[in-house]
Order: C-alpha cells, then sequence, then structure tokens
C-alpha cells in the first residue's frame, strides 16, 4: 500500500525539471506529461480543514490556454492518487483500523473547477462539460436508423443547416421578450494560410455559462425542452414559441467538418465582459475548454457566435461546391458558396447576410418569409 500511494503520489516538478523538459523536446502525450509535472509543487498536507488528513497539490506556476491539456493530467493524476488512498485505506481496514493511513484524500478531485485555485489557471477555466445521453430512450428512438442522418448525403451542408437551426430559434427567442426585435443571422467563409474558417453569428437570446456547459452538450436533448429553459427564460415553454431543433443532437454535426471549434456566447441584454467560450481544441474532445471576459471580433450586437476551422478539403480552394444530385443519371454541378448557403436557408423565418470579411454585414441572401 505504501509503494502504490507513494508511486502515484510523485507528481511534482523533481519528475519534470525545467533543464530536462528544455532538452529533451518531447512531444505529443509526454509532451503534456512533462509540462503538467514541470508545474507542481512538491506535495504538502491541506492545513484548511484542520484534521491533517487531505493531500494539496499546487502549482508554481499558471497554466495557459495553450496548457489546457496538461492541465488535465494532473487533474486525472489527483484523482488515480485520491482513489489509490482510499482503496489502501479501506484494505488496511479491514485487515486493521488501527494501520490505515492517516491520509483520507485529495484536495480538489471533486472536479475541475474545485481543483483550479490550487493548481492555477491563467485566463481561461476548466470546466465539467462532459458528453452525457440525458434520454436513452429518445437517443435509440433517434439513431434507431441505418445512419443518423442517412447515406451519402453532405456533411458540410448538413452542419451548417443545424447551426442556422440553432440560430433561427434563439432569435425567435428572443422575439417573445421583445416583439419588435428583427433577428438576423450572419455567414461568413474567412479564408487563411491555414484553410477556411466557416461562420455562423446570430443576434439572438444567446447562451449562458449552464447552457453552453448542460443541454447544449447533452446528446439526445433539446435545450427548449429542458427543465433548465425555466429558470434562464421564465414563460418562454408556455408561450407559442415553437423550435424547429427538436433532438439536441445537431451540434454534434459540426465536428463532422471542423478540426477546431469555437462557441462564444451571452444572454442578449448582458455585456461583452459577461461572453462566455468554449472551444474544442482537436475535433470533438469530451474535455473542451471554457473562459470568460471579452472575446477577439465579438460585438455588442452579437449574442452567439460559432466558428469553424474546417478540415482540408471540405471546400475547394476556389469556394466552389460541388453539387452531387440524388437522382439517377444526373450530372455533378459546380455552384457558388453564396448560392449554395441561399439554397440550404429555403423557407427560413429569418434574414440571412454572407460575407467573406470579418467585420461586414455583407449581402443578404435570403429574406424573412
Amino acid at each position: 500500500c505504501l509503494l502504490r500511494c507513494a508511486d502515484a503520489a510523485h507528481i511534482d516538478n523533481n519528475r519534470a525539471p525545467d533543464f530536462l523538459h528544455a532538452l529533451l523536446n518531447r512531444s505529443g502525450i509526454s509532451f503534456q506529461h512533462w509540462t503538467a509535472q514541470n508545474k507542481i509543487a512538491k506535495v504538502d498536507i491541506d492545513q484548511s480543514n484542520g484534521n491533517d488528513d487531505t493531500l494539496l497539490y499546487t502549482s508554481t506556476t499558471e497554466f495557459q490556454e495553450k496548457d489546457a491539456n496538461a492541465w488535465y493530467v494532473i487533474f486525472d493524476a489527483v484523482n488515480l492518487i485520491n482513489k489509490e488512498i482510499q482503496a489502501c485505506n479501506s484494505l488496511l481496514t479491514k485487515k486493521n483500523p488501527e494501520i490505515a493511513f492517516k491520509i483520507k484524500k485529495v484536495s480538489g478531485v471533486e472536479s475541475p473547477e474545485k481543483l483550479s485555485p490550487f493548481v492555477r489557471v491563467e485566463n481561461w477555466k476548466p470546466c465539467s462539460a462532459q458528453v452525457h445521453v440525458g434520454n436513452i430512450e429518445k437517443l435509440i428512438e433517434n439513431l434507431g436508423g441505418e445512419m443518423l442522418y442517412g447515406k451519402g448525403n453532405d456533411p458540410l451542408g448538413i452542419a451548417i443547416r443545424e447551426l442556422i437551426q440553432n440560430s433561427r430559434d434563439s432569435i425567435k427567442a428572443r422575439n417573445y421578450y421583445d416583439d419588435r426585435f428583427s433577428g438576423i443571422i450572419n455567414l461568413r467563409l474567412l479564408k487563411s494560410a491555414q484553410g477556411f474558417d466557416f461562420v455562423v453569428e446570430d443576434n439572438g437570446i444567446g447562451m449562458s455559462e449552464r447552457v453552453l456547459i448542460g443541454p447544449l452538450l447533452d446528446f439526445g436533448t433539446s435545450f427548449w425542452t429542458s427543465s433548465l429553459v425555466k429558470s434562464e427564460f421564465p414563460g418562454l415553454r408556455s408561450s407559442n414559441f415553437r423550435s424547429v431543433g427538436k433532438f439536441g443532437i445537431g451540434f454534434y454535426s459540426v465536428f463532422m467538418v471542423a478540426e477546431e471549434t469555437v462557441v462564444s456566447s451571452k444572454n442578449w441584454n448582458d455585456g461583452l465582459s459577461d461572453v462566455h467560450q468554449m472551444k474544442f481544441n482537436s475535433g470533438f474532445s469530451l474535455r473542451p475548454i471554457i473562459r470568460k471576459g471579452p472575446v477577439e471580433d465579438f460585438h455588442t450586437s452579437i449574442s452567439t457566435r460559432v466558428k469553424l476551422r474546417l478540415k482540408q478539403n471540405i471546400i475547394p480552394d476556389d469556394g466552389q461546391i460541388k453539387i452531387k444530385s440524388s437522382k439517377s443519371n444526373s450530372e455533378e454541378f459546380i455552384v457558388p458558396f453564396e448560392e449554395y448557403l441561399s439554397a440550404i436557408c429555403v423557407g427560413l423565418d429569418t434574414d440571412v447576410y454572407y460575407s467573406q470579411k470579418e467585420n461586414d454585414l455583407g449581402k443578404k441572401i435570403h429574406e424573412n418569409i
């Protein structure tokens, strides 16, 4: 028991000193582990509860946003240590209660939020957001077919359609509180050296942090039918508002086409300091990072902004989209991206604009019908 606990608990910077960390030039998972332990001080006893039965791990310096994966290495490590201590104490207590360890647990293992005051971060916040299925029966019903969206469908079109539907629902929800409000959706295709970014912005009702890390990631449950709507937007569920999105699975379609996804949002009547941003740095991840405060290119007229760093070859360099018809013996044809978006918006009851520049409203490609 001593060996198991000592081995698990030895995660401080003596194992990853500065000089060796720089000299060895690690990469990948190895680099994350070295970075994690390089920032951790020698373990101490937590004096705050007066029982002297809790281990405390602290960082010697703050973890930056780029070190988020390394921070979660520490979170996993302290949870492992906690489990080893409790398992060993359980075994020792059965043998003889007098030989159990005085140490019973580790501070901060309950959640990333609980650990972050000790293992400190700077300008971002680890969070407990996890993919979870809230309604197994509904998930089985939704995914009971051969595939979620059927064979031969256009993944980019599906992802864009789902994001536009989410923006539309947000706008119509805000209309309940302000019937004179005129909502718009801004679509942007931005080209850079890394490829294409696709951005969807709306001035709808917006999302709080609770919604971002809760219903948005609750696979199979729509926010608009969740209990959280009652506290976030009183009266909305009993109004005549009806959402297009019903199943709570649309957001996940973006990971079919995006390498990186960033969702920034605030309640429509909050200020820029209240913007919460959730970032999935490498495709779909069970551990996004979240931060609060002003966000670059997020203006007061915006409530929600979703930015996708598209995978290579999703959109050709010339921005033209190849359309594959589902009809037999029909030929493929090419359309400009603007017309492609306009076709996706057919039937939508919200104005939609398109631009290829930041901070530019652009051209109206769909009229509110």
